[in-house]
Protein backbone atom coordinates (compact mmCIF):
# COMPACT_ATOMS: atom_id res chain seq x y z
CA UNK A 1 0.00 0.00 0.00
CA UNK A 2 1.42 3.32 -0.94
CA UNK A 3 2.12 5.60 2.16
CA UNK A 4 0.03 8.55 2.48
CA UNK A 5 0.66 11.52 5.45
CA UNK A 6 -0.56 11.66 8.88
CA UNK A 7 -2.62 8.26 9.62
CA UNK A 8 -4.70 8.84 12.17
CA UNK A 9 -4.69 6.41 15.29
CA UNK A 10 -7.41 7.42 17.90
CA UNK A 11 -8.14 8.83 20.18
CA UNK A 12 -8.87 11.97 18.50
CA UNK A 13 -11.69 13.70 20.12
CA UNK A 14 -13.77 15.26 17.73
CA UNK A 15 -16.01 18.25 19.00
CA UNK A 16 -15.16 20.04 15.94
CA UNK A 17 -18.19 18.04 14.08
CA UNK A 18 -19.18 18.34 10.45
CA UNK A 19 -16.88 20.58 8.72
CA UNK A 20 -15.97 22.31 11.67
CA UNK A 21 -19.13 24.22 12.21
CA UNK A 22 -19.20 25.65 8.83
CA UNK A 23 -21.53 25.50 6.69
CA UNK A 24 -22.19 22.20 4.26
CA UNK A 25 -24.07 20.79 1.69
CA UNK A 26 -27.71 19.50 2.79
CA UNK A 27 -28.06 16.88 0.45
CA UNK A 28 -30.17 19.06 -1.89
CA UNK A 29 -27.56 21.70 -2.93
CA UNK A 30 -28.69 24.17 0.08
CA UNK A 31 -26.10 25.37 2.47
CA UNK A 32 -27.04 24.68 5.71
CA UNK A 33 -25.20 25.06 9.28
CA UNK A 34 -24.39 21.61 11.01
CA UNK A 35 -26.98 20.45 13.29
CA UNK A 36 -26.05 17.66 16.16
CA UNK A 37 -29.27 17.91 18.10
CA UNK A 38 -29.68 14.51 17.54
CA UNK A 39 -26.37 13.39 18.73
CA UNK A 40 -26.46 11.01 21.06
CA UNK A 41 -25.17 11.67 24.85
CA UNK A 42 -24.49 8.11 25.58
CA UNK A 43 -20.95 8.93 27.67
CA UNK A 44 -23.03 10.19 30.44
CA UNK A 45 -23.88 7.26 33.10
CA UNK A 46 -20.66 6.00 34.14
CA UNK A 47 -19.74 5.75 37.26
CA UNK A 48 -17.62 8.44 38.51
CA UNK A 49 -15.22 6.08 40.39
CA UNK A 50 -14.56 4.16 36.93
CA UNK A 51 -13.92 7.73 34.91
CA UNK A 52 -11.15 8.58 37.76
CA UNK A 53 -8.86 5.27 37.39
CA UNK A 54 -5.72 6.04 35.98
CA UNK A 55 -6.22 3.46 32.75
CA UNK A 56 -9.74 5.08 32.13
CA UNK A 57 -11.06 4.51 29.55
CA UNK A 58 -10.76 0.73 29.98
CA UNK A 59 -12.63 -2.65 29.06
CA UNK A 60 -14.70 -2.30 32.46
CA UNK A 61 -15.84 1.22 31.24
CA UNK A 62 -16.42 0.48 27.64
CA UNK A 63 -18.92 -2.64 29.33
CA UNK A 64 -20.62 -0.74 31.43
CA UNK A 65 -21.21 1.93 28.76
CA UNK A 66 -22.62 -0.41 26.39
CA UNK A 67 -24.20 -2.70 28.64
CA UNK A 68 -26.20 1.02 30.32
CA UNK A 69 -26.82 2.56 26.54
CA UNK A 70 -28.08 -0.68 24.75
CA UNK A 71 -31.67 -0.24 23.47
CA UNK A 72 -33.62 -2.52 21.07
CA UNK A 73 -36.74 -0.86 20.82
CA UNK A 74 -36.41 0.86 17.83
CA UNK A 75 -38.91 1.00 14.44
CA UNK A 76 -38.21 -1.68 12.05
CA UNK A 77 -37.27 0.45 8.98
CA UNK A 78 -38.38 -1.63 6.89
CA UNK A 79 -35.90 -4.14 7.19
CA UNK A 80 -35.57 -7.38 5.08
CA UNK A 81 -35.66 -9.61 7.39
CA UNK A 82 -39.11 -8.42 8.53
CA UNK A 83 -41.15 -10.65 6.13
CA UNK A 84 -44.84 -9.83 5.79
CA UNK A 85 -46.35 -9.71 9.42
CA UNK A 86 -48.17 -6.94 10.70
CA UNK A 87 -46.60 -3.89 11.92
CA UNK A 88 -46.68 -4.75 15.59
CA UNK A 89 -45.13 -8.26 15.02
CA UNK A 90 -42.88 -6.80 12.67
CA UNK A 91 -41.80 -4.28 15.47
CA UNK A 92 -41.55 -7.13 17.93
CA UNK A 93 -39.44 -9.01 15.83
CA UNK A 94 -36.92 -6.49 14.99
CA UNK A 95 -36.69 -5.29 18.91
CA UNK A 96 -36.02 -9.33 19.60
CA UNK A 97 -33.65 -9.46 17.02
CA UNK A 98 -31.56 -6.29 17.72
CA UNK A 99 -31.80 -7.52 21.22
CA UNK A 100 -29.21 -10.38 20.48
CA UNK A 101 -26.42 -7.93 19.51
CA UNK A 102 -25.39 -8.31 23.10
CA UNK A 103 -24.64 -11.32 23.49
CA UNK A 104 -22.60 -12.26 20.72
CA UNK A 105 -20.06 -14.29 21.27
CA UNK A 106 -15.73 -13.02 21.99
CA UNK A 107 -16.91 -9.86 22.66
CA UNK A 108 -18.73 -6.63 24.22
CA UNK A 109 -22.21 -5.68 21.78
CA UNK A 110 -24.96 -3.50 22.04
CA UNK A 111 -27.21 -0.94 19.80
CA UNK A 112 -26.70 2.51 20.95
CA UNK A 113 -29.30 5.02 20.04
CA UNK A 114 -28.51 8.31 18.10
CA UNK A 115 -31.80 9.97 18.07
CA UNK A 116 -34.58 9.87 15.68
CA UNK A 117 -34.74 6.23 14.82
CA UNK A 118 -31.31 6.34 14.17
CA UNK A 119 -28.60 3.94 16.34
CA UNK A 120 -25.30 1.79 15.71
CA UNK A 121 -24.79 -1.01 16.55
CA UNK A 122 -21.36 -2.21 17.82
CA UNK A 123 -19.11 -4.94 18.75
CA UNK A 124 -15.61 -4.75 20.70
CA UNK A 125 -13.60 -8.16 21.73
CA UNK A 126 -13.13 -8.92 25.01
CA UNK A 127 -8.99 -8.71 24.86
CA UNK A 128 -9.35 -6.04 22.71
CA UNK A 129 -6.74 -3.82 24.98
CA UNK A 130 -4.42 -6.63 25.10
CA UNK A 131 -4.21 -7.48 21.58
CA UNK A 132 -0.66 -8.27 20.51
CA UNK A 133 -1.43 -6.81 16.75
CA UNK A 134 -2.24 -2.81 15.43
CA UNK A 135 -6.13 -3.00 15.60
CA UNK A 136 -9.05 -1.83 12.88
CA UNK A 137 -12.37 -0.15 13.99
CA UNK A 138 -14.31 -0.85 10.79
CA UNK A 139 -17.27 1.20 10.36
CA UNK A 140 -19.74 0.06 8.34
CA UNK A 141 -23.01 1.73 5.76
CA UNK A 142 -25.63 -0.95 4.83
CA UNK A 143 -27.45 -0.98 1.42
CA UNK A 144 -30.91 -0.29 0.63
CA UNK A 145 -32.50 -2.82 2.70
CA UNK A 146 -32.45 0.14 5.43
CA UNK A 147 -31.00 -2.31 7.77
CA UNK A 148 -27.80 -2.95 9.87
CA UNK A 149 -28.06 -6.16 10.13
CA UNK A 150 -26.12 -8.05 6.50
CA UNK A 151 -23.53 -6.06 6.91
CA UNK A 152 -23.34 -6.31 10.83
CA UNK A 153 -23.78 -9.80 10.72
CA UNK A 154 -21.07 -10.84 8.45
CA UNK A 155 -18.09 -8.80 9.54
CA UNK A 156 -18.88 -10.02 13.14
CA UNK A 157 -18.94 -13.32 11.70
CA UNK A 158 -15.82 -13.16 9.35
CA UNK A 159 -13.70 -10.81 11.50
CA UNK A 160 -14.81 -10.44 14.77
CA UNK A 161 -13.56 -13.26 16.51
CA UNK A 162 -10.47 -14.06 13.78
CA UNK A 163 -9.05 -10.84 12.79
CA UNK A 164 -10.29 -9.38 16.12
CA UNK A 165 -12.00 -6.00 14.78
CA UNK A 166 -13.93 -3.98 16.43
CA UNK A 167 -16.87 -3.25 14.36
CA UNK A 168 -19.64 -0.57 13.77
CA UNK A 169 -22.98 -0.11 11.71
CA UNK A 170 -24.89 2.86 11.27
CA UNK A 171 -28.03 2.69 10.78
CA UNK A 172 -28.48 5.58 8.21
CA UNK A 173 -31.75 5.10 6.15
CA UNK A 174 -35.18 2.84 5.82
CA UNK A 175 -38.34 2.65 4.05
CA UNK A 176 -41.76 4.46 4.73
CA UNK A 177 -42.98 2.15 7.01
CA UNK A 178 -46.66 2.95 6.75
CA UNK A 179 -45.93 2.20 2.78
CA UNK A 180 -44.38 -1.05 3.96
CA UNK A 181 -46.85 -3.17 5.26
CA UNK A 182 -47.24 -5.70 2.34
CA UNK A 183 -44.37 -6.80 1.26
CA UNK A 184 -40.89 -5.97 0.51
CA UNK A 185 -41.70 -4.60 -2.86
CA UNK A 186 -43.39 -1.73 -1.31
CA UNK A 187 -40.69 -0.84 0.12
CA UNK A 188 -40.49 3.19 -0.24
CA UNK A 189 -36.43 4.01 0.26
CA UNK A 190 -37.37 7.61 0.98
CA UNK A 191 -35.80 8.23 5.05
CA UNK A 192 -32.00 8.01 4.36
CA UNK A 193 -29.45 10.44 6.07
CA UNK A 194 -27.63 12.57 3.74
CA UNK A 195 -23.72 12.88 3.41
CA UNK A 196 -22.96 15.11 5.88
CA UNK A 197 -25.69 14.22 8.56
CA UNK A 198 -24.04 10.82 8.65
CA UNK A 199 -20.72 12.26 9.20
CA UNK A 200 -21.54 14.21 11.96
CA UNK A 201 -23.52 10.84 13.31
CA UNK A 202 -19.70 9.22 12.44
CA UNK A 203 -17.86 11.74 14.75
CA UNK A 204 -20.38 11.09 17.69
CA UNK A 205 -19.69 7.69 17.46
CA UNK A 206 -16.01 8.12 17.16
CA UNK A 207 -16.56 10.42 20.76
CA UNK A 208 -19.03 7.74 21.99
CA UNK A 209 -15.97 5.04 21.60
CA UNK A 210 -12.70 6.90 22.80
CA UNK A 211 -14.94 8.15 25.59
CA UNK A 212 -15.81 5.20 27.01
CA UNK A 213 -13.53 2.22 25.55
CA UNK A 214 -10.08 2.05 25.10
CA UNK A 215 -9.03 2.68 21.13
CA UNK A 216 -5.78 4.76 21.98
CA UNK A 217 -4.09 3.37 18.55
CA UNK A 218 -6.94 2.08 16.73
CA UNK A 219 -7.17 2.23 12.63
CA UNK A 220 -10.64 2.99 11.68
CA UNK A 221 -11.96 2.15 8.47
CA UNK A 222 -14.98 2.89 6.32
CA UNK A 223 -16.86 0.15 4.85
CA UNK A 224 -19.56 0.70 2.45
CA UNK A 225 -22.55 -1.82 0.49
CA UNK A 226 -24.28 -1.43 -2.51
CA UNK A 227 -26.39 2.23 -1.91
CA UNK A 228 -23.90 2.00 1.33
CA UNK A 229 -20.94 2.69 -0.88
CA UNK A 230 -22.21 4.88 -3.24
CA UNK A 231 -23.24 7.21 -0.33
CA UNK A 232 -19.41 6.33 1.20
CA UNK A 233 -17.91 8.33 -1.46
CA UNK A 234 -19.91 11.44 -0.14
CA UNK A 235 -18.99 10.77 3.33
CA UNK A 236 -15.40 10.48 2.61
CA UNK A 237 -15.51 13.79 1.01
CA UNK A 238 -17.14 15.22 4.06
CA UNK A 239 -14.27 13.79 5.64
CA UNK A 240 -11.43 15.25 3.61
CA UNK A 241 -13.51 18.59 3.81
CA UNK A 242 -13.61 18.49 7.75
CA UNK A 243 -9.68 17.77 7.35
CA UNK A 244 -9.24 20.92 5.14
CA UNK A 245 -10.57 22.57 7.69
CA UNK A 246 -8.94 20.94 11.34
CA UNK A 247 -6.42 19.21 10.08
CA UNK A 248 -8.38 16.10 11.41
CA UNK A 249 -9.40 13.26 9.27
CA UNK A 250 -11.63 10.29 10.78
CA UNK A 251 -10.54 7.45 9.03
CA UNK A 252 -6.88 5.66 7.45
CA UNK A 253 -8.86 4.30 4.38
CA UNK A 254 -12.16 3.83 2.53
CA UNK A 255 -13.70 0.65 0.97
CA UNK A 256 -16.64 0.54 -1.40
CA UNK A 257 -18.37 -2.48 -2.14
CA UNK A 258 -20.39 -2.51 -5.33
CA UNK A 259 -22.07 0.64 -5.19
CA UNK A 260 -21.48 4.42 -7.11
CA UNK A 261 -25.71 5.71 -6.90
CA UNK A 262 -24.71 9.23 -5.89
CA UNK A 263 -21.41 9.56 -6.68
CA UNK A 264 -23.01 10.77 -10.32
CA UNK A 265 -24.78 13.71 -8.49
CA UNK A 266 -23.58 16.76 -7.42
CA UNK A 267 -25.02 17.30 -4.02
CA UNK A 268 -24.09 16.23 -0.41
CA UNK A 269 -20.78 17.06 -0.85
CA UNK A 270 -19.64 19.01 1.79
CA UNK A 271 -17.90 20.77 -1.02
CA UNK A 272 -19.01 22.94 -3.35
CA UNK A 273 -19.94 20.54 -5.49
CA UNK A 274 -18.70 17.45 -7.15
CA UNK A 275 -16.09 19.14 -9.11
CA UNK A 276 -14.29 20.90 -6.27
CA UNK A 277 -13.73 17.49 -4.24
CA UNK A 278 -10.27 16.90 -2.96
CA UNK A 279 -9.85 13.40 -1.48
CA UNK A 280 -6.38 14.97 0.00
CA UNK A 281 -4.61 11.65 -1.14
CA UNK A 282 -6.82 9.19 1.07
CA UNK A 283 -6.95 5.95 0.59
CA UNK A 284 -9.93 3.81 -0.95
CA UNK A 285 -10.26 -0.16 -2.00
CA UNK A 286 -12.94 -0.86 -4.14
CA UNK A 287 -14.89 -4.34 -4.96
CA UNK A 288 -17.68 -5.24 -7.91
CA UNK A 289 -18.78 -8.75 -8.86
CA UNK A 290 -18.88 -9.24 -12.49
CA UNK A 291 -22.06 -10.81 -12.46
CA UNK A 292 -23.82 -8.21 -10.62
CA UNK A 293 -26.49 -6.33 -12.81
CA UNK A 294 -24.78 -8.09 -15.75
CA UNK A 295 -21.67 -5.83 -15.02
CA UNK A 296 -23.27 -2.67 -14.73
CA UNK A 297 -21.70 -2.21 -11.41
CA UNK A 298 -18.29 -2.80 -12.94
CA UNK A 299 -18.81 -0.12 -15.10
CA UNK A 300 -20.05 2.28 -12.68
CA UNK A 301 -16.96 1.73 -10.33
CA UNK A 302 -14.46 1.69 -12.87
CA UNK A 303 -15.67 5.40 -13.75
CA UNK A 304 -15.60 6.19 -9.57
CA UNK A 305 -11.96 5.04 -10.15
CA UNK A 306 -11.40 8.01 -12.17
CA UNK A 307 -13.48 9.92 -10.54
CA UNK A 308 -11.65 9.25 -7.43
CA UNK A 309 -7.78 9.85 -8.91
CA UNK A 310 -9.19 12.73 -10.48
CA UNK A 311 -9.89 14.12 -7.24
CA UNK A 312 -6.40 13.48 -5.89
CA UNK A 313 -7.81 10.44 -4.02
CA UNK A 314 -5.22 7.28 -4.61
CA UNK A 315 -7.07 4.00 -5.13
CA UNK A 316 -4.55 0.86 -3.78
CA UNK A 317 -7.03 -1.63 -5.46
CA UNK A 318 -10.32 -2.36 -7.51
CA UNK A 319 -10.78 -5.96 -6.85
CA UNK A 320 -12.91 -7.31 -9.43
CA UNK A 321 -14.10 -11.12 -9.22
CA UNK A 322 -14.94 -12.94 -11.94
CA UNK A 323 -18.88 -14.66 -11.73
CA UNK A 324 -19.49 -13.13 -7.87
CA UNK A 325 -23.11 -11.23 -7.44
CA UNK A 326 -23.90 -8.24 -5.60
CA UNK A 327 -21.48 -7.50 -2.70
CA UNK A 328 -18.46 -9.01 -1.87
CA UNK A 329 -20.55 -11.32 0.82
CA UNK A 330 -23.02 -12.67 -1.51
CA UNK A 331 -23.56 -16.15 -2.38
CA UNK A 332 -24.09 -15.32 -6.32
CA UNK A 333 -20.85 -17.07 -7.13
CA UNK A 334 -18.33 -19.66 -5.72
CA UNK A 335 -18.98 -20.34 -2.02
CA UNK A 336 -17.48 -19.14 0.86
CA UNK A 337 -17.63 -18.99 4.72
CA UNK A 338 -16.02 -17.96 7.53
CA UNK A 339 -13.81 -20.52 8.20
CA UNK A 340 -12.93 -20.62 4.15
CA UNK A 341 -13.44 -16.94 3.10
CA UNK A 342 -13.33 -16.39 -0.90
CA UNK A 343 -9.70 -14.50 -2.28
CA UNK A 344 -11.18 -11.41 -2.39
CA UNK A 345 -12.19 -11.39 1.40
CA UNK A 346 -9.21 -11.85 1.73
CA UNK A 347 -7.36 -9.43 0.08
CA UNK A 348 -10.34 -6.95 1.65
CA UNK A 349 -9.30 -8.40 5.17
CA UNK A 350 -5.55 -8.46 4.50
CA UNK A 351 -6.05 -4.73 2.97
CA UNK A 352 -7.53 -3.69 6.58
CA UNK A 353 -4.70 -5.08 8.69
CA UNK A 354 -2.34 -3.40 6.02
CA UNK A 355 -3.40 -0.20 6.88
CA UNK A 356 -3.32 -0.71 10.54
CA UNK A 357 0.02 -2.21 10.27
CA UNK A 358 1.17 1.24 8.35
CA UNK A 359 -0.65 3.67 10.65
CA UNK A 360 1.07 1.76 13.89
CA UNK A 361 4.85 1.84 12.25
CA UNK A 362 4.29 5.92 11.68
CA UNK A 363 2.80 6.26 15.59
Amino acid sequence: MKASPEKLLFPVILVGLTCAGLSCSDGSGNKTDNDTSTASDSSHGQDDSAQGSEDYPNMDSCRQWITENHQSAYEPNGCWTLGNDSPEEKAKYWNDYLSRYSDLEGGIGGVIPLGDNRFYAVWIPDDWDTLDQPRSLVVGMHGSSGCIVTVFEKLYEYTGNSRKYAIVVLEWMGATYNKAIDDFETLVYDDYDTADTIFSEIQTIMNDLTGNCPFDGVSPVLYGFSWGSARSFQVSACDTFNKSNTGTQVFNAYINDSGTGPYFDNDGWCWEDLNSVDYMNSHFWLFCGTADNDGRICEEMEEAVERIEDATGIVDEFYKEEGRGHGIFSLDGSEHSAESPSDAQVAMFDYIDSVAAEASAEK
